[in-house]
């Protein structure tokens, strides 16, 4: 709780704040600095921050509301989430602030829940084709959080179930002619010991059923962003800092709990970004500093019972140039990126090394946008390869591999654009999986590279605008095929090991649909719907589904408003039942949840305040077969709402929200 008391002093003592999750401020249909999903032959979800959001929302309940992606929860607010997109794993996903990656490929996934969602004024979503500006080549594809302009201050105070508070602040003001300043600080605080409903293990044995409490299962989180931005009149440079303090109890998979596992999270990231026009050249340059710190601690027999306390220390340092020529018809352009990594882990019973690895990897990429038929198509080729080298337990690998991409838009209709690309793509095992993580995660340092090949077809129709509202309808269909996937199998332990898989594919429809009718009614809902397979010789996983990937997805949200006077809204997602290992054993059930959200704010002089129920069914159970794998056997039972690898999700969870602009 001492990093909730210092960040309470800092939030109080400021005297001007911006916009946090902008829920008075009406935001356009689409900034001119986020990408226009017209314009690009990359498949690309703009998420607005603004008055459409509910407060309750965090990073990981906006970006599920983007088709083609799945979240994966371990508990409530505030526990560790992640996303994977179009079927990936989520190591395949890379996440950037303002362009700026956290986990440039090797790294490992990021947590989402350490992101606060006030700290942006609009989400990104790249499914596949990402931009080769990014500097990088996911395999699943880019999520890029942008922090934007503000031009006034904000407070918020949330609290809430299970002792949850959320203090958040931000303040932006011109510190010289030509340079303006931005800070955003968080605060956050859960208890987490929600009940939830425990089978003990036997699926056959009703009577040792019973409800318990997640214990160990708090967090207490801090985190600042600041952005310095000069005006270079031909161009701009941007100094990027934020930083990261967390502490939280790790509770253990629903069958081994556990109340002494304690993980300690330090992350501090900093980019020198300079944006220049040369007519008609635009060149960018940016260099970044990323180290992560943590210690995971357990006296007792522990998560990970080779385990008891151990830290590790992840520094990583990224260079990137990027230049294009600005002509009428053909915009060619030339991105190099590189980084260094390096990792050491301590046991810190025995005070020794336990493992300690570098890694250098250097992209290139040649592309360009070939304009024709009257800006109606546009090809965009990249030319791209990249270098790798790992040193790690006394060997070093060296590979070279292409990584080239297509990109194709056609609009025949001002109203209609359609898209196609395909390309090749390739990750090396990060850190996490050669050599294991806080206890959950046992290290394989005989991974091999996962290699995939993505395609992906869309199209997107829209009404023009008018006084009735607008409607927007994407559809889209990819395919990915994959050499080595990397995926986590459970053990008898409940812990995972990374392992490779032989080829596997993965193919999908997608579809999103967005209205706005009337002036006052806002909708938006997508479908996606996946099929994966598992190519894989050995007898246990051919044919199979892949681990967490589940066949159907949905999400809808609907608010009504009184010109932002009051405005009441509804959320619903359903996520299929999905498997938890490669042998199809264990299987979590479906999850179909809704919440509900009611802000009222009489004037924009006066503070908004909200209140909003998450699981507003208190669905904290499913009633499934109770042998899937006997057709004969037609007996139900009750099993827990569960997600990754079995953590139990919350029930009705209220929170109320008060924000005001000063």
């Amino acid at each position: 709780m001492h990093l909730m008391s210092l960040l309470c002093t800092l939030l109080f003592g400021s005297s001007a704040f911006a916009d946090d999750e902008g829920l008075t401020v009406v935001v356009e249909d689409q900034r001119a600095d986020a990408p226009d999903p017209n314009a690009t032959s990359s498949s690309v979800t703009v998420l607005p921050i603004d008055e459409t959001v509910s407060a309750s929302t965090d990073l990981a309940a906006l970006v599920e509301s983007a088709t083609g992606t799945t979240v994966t929860r371990l508990g409530g607010l505030g526990d560790y989430t992640s996303v994977s997109i179009r079927g990936s794993t989520a190591r395949q996903v890379q996440v950037h602030i303002d362009g700026v990656p956290l986990n440039p490929d090797g790294i490992g996934a990021v947590n989402l829940s350490e992101l606060p969602l006030g700290a942006f004024e609009h989400v990104e979503v790249w499914r596949g084709n990402a931009p080769a500006s990014f500097g990088a080549l996911p395999i699943g594809g880019v999520v890029n959080l942008v922090t934007g302009e503000q031009d006034h201050g904000r407070m918020r105070i949330d609290g809430g179930s299970l002792e949850t508070v959320r203090l958040g602040a931000s303040a932006s003001a011109p510190v010289l002619p030509g340079v303006d300043a931005l800070f955003i600080a968080d605060a956050f605080h859960t208890d987490g010991a929600f009940e939830y409903f425990d089978d003990n293990g036997t699926v056959f044995q009703l009577f040792d059923d019973q409800h318990r409490s997640r214990l160990n299962n708090d967090t207490q989180q801090a985190s600042f962003t600041s952005r310095l931005r000069a005006d270079l009149g031909r161009g701009s440079i941007q100094v990027l800092e934020t930083t990261l303090l967390r502490e939280e109890g790790l509770p253990g998979h629903i069958q081994a709990r556990n109340e002494a596992a304690r993980l300690d999270t330090r992350r501090h990231l900093a980019s020198v970004q300079l944006d220049q026009s040369l007519a008609p050249v635009q060149v960018q340059a940016r260099a970044r500093v990323l180290r992560r710190y943590s210690k995971y601690e357990d006296r007792t027999v522990g998560l990970d019972r080779d385990q008891h306390a151990a830290d590790g220390a992840l520094d990583s340092l990224g260079l990137l140039a990027s230049a294009h020529v600005v002509r009428p018809h053909l915009v060619p352009g030339l991105t190099v990126s590189g980084r260094r990594d390096r990792y050491q882990g301590r046991d810190l019973l025995s005070d020794t090394t336990s493992a300690r690895a570098t890694r250098a990897h250097l992209d290139g990429a040649l592309h360009a946008d070939v304009v024709l038929w009257g800006e109606r198509v546009t090809v965009t080729p990249v030319l791209a390869g990249l270098w790798l080298q790992d040193a790690q337990s006394g060997k070093t690998i060296t590979r070279l591999e292409p990584t080239p991409r297509l990109g194709l838009l056609v609009r025949p209709h001002e109203l209609v654009t359609l898209k196609a690309n395909v390309g090749r793509y390739l990750r090396p095992p990060d850190f996490d999986e050669l050599f294991g993580d806080s206890g959950a995660i046992h290290g394989n340092d005989e991974l091999l590279p996962e290699e995939g090949l993505h395609v992906d077809v869309s199209g997107r129709v829209r009404t023009p605008t008018s006084s009735l509202g607008s409607v927007t309808l994407d559809v889209g269909h990819f395919w990915m095929v994959s050499e080595n996937r990397i995926v986590l199998v459970q053990n008898s332990q409940r812990t995972s090991v990374p392992t490779n898989l032989g080829e596997t594919w993965v193919q999908g429809l997608e579809a999103a649909l967005t209205i706005d009718a009337l002036g006052w009614v806002d909708s938006a809902t997508t479908l996606t719907r996946t099929l994966s397979v598992n190519l894989d010789e050995r007898d246990a996983y051919w044919q199979n589904q892949l681990p967490r990937i589940p066949l159907w997805e949905v999400s809808q949200r609907t608010s009504v408003h009184w010109d932002e006077r009051v405005r009441l809204g509804h959320g619903w997602s359903y996520t299929d039942g999905n498997y938890w290992d490669a042998t199809n054993w264990y299987e979590s059930p479906p999850r179909n949840l809704h919440s509900v959200f009611l802000r009222a704010q009489p004037t924009p002089a006066w503070p908004s305040l909200e209140a909003s129920v998450l699981n507003l069914f208190d669905r904290q159970v499913e009633v499934v077969p109770r042998n899937r794998l006997d057709p004969d056997d037609t007996g139900r039972t009750v099993q827990p709402v569960t997600d990754f690898v079995g953590y139990p999700l919350p029930g009705r969870t209220l929170l109320v929200s008060l924000s005001w602009e000063v």
